[in-house]
C-alpha cells in the first residue's frame, strides 16, 4: 500500500516521453544469413529525465570536459533491451540515448543511465 502511494508520487513527475527502438535478429530466408532489424513497440512511455555533470578526465584529450551523465526514471514494469536506442521527448526537446549500464529497479521506479548517441 505505502508502496503504491510512492509509485503514484513518481508518476506524477513523469513530465516527459519516450520511445524505445531495439534490435531484433531475423534469419533472411534468401540469404540464410542474420540480420539485425530496429523495430518500435513502445511509443510515447512516460518518464523523467534527468541530468547531472559529471567532472570526467579523458587522457586522449589535452583539456579535461566535463561530461553530462542522464537518468531516465520511469515504471518498473518497462523493460528496456540491452542495445536500444531511446528517444526522448523532454520539455520539447527531443535527445537520442543508447542504453548504458544495468537499470537499477525499485519497487516504485526504475533508473537507467543512458549516453547521448555517438558521445560512448
Amino acid at each position: 500500500m505505502v508502496n503504491e502511494v510512492i509509485k503514484r508520487n513518481f508518476e506524477r513527475m513523469y513530465q516527459d516521453t519516450m520511445s524505445v527502438l531495439f534490435i531484433v535478429q531475423e534469419t533472411d530466408p534468401l540469404i540464410h544469413r542474420k540480420k539485425s532489424t530496429l523495430v518500435s513497440d513502445m511509443i510515447d512511455i512516460p518518464c523523467r529525465l534527468s541530468f547531472k555533470s559529471r567532472a570526467h578526465s579523458d587522457r586522449t584529450e589535452l583539456y579535461d570536459e566535463n561530461k553530462m551523465v542522464a537518468t531516465l526514471f520511469l515504471d518498473p514494469s518497462i523493460e528496456i533491451k540491452p542495445g536500444s536506442k531511446i528517444t526522448v521527448n523532454h520539455m520539447g526537446r527531443i535527445y537520442k540515448f543508447e542504453k548504458s549500464g544495468i537499470p537499477a529497479i525499485y519497487p516504485t521506479h526504475q533508473e537507467i543511465e543512458v549516453v547521448q548517441e555517438g558521445k560512448n
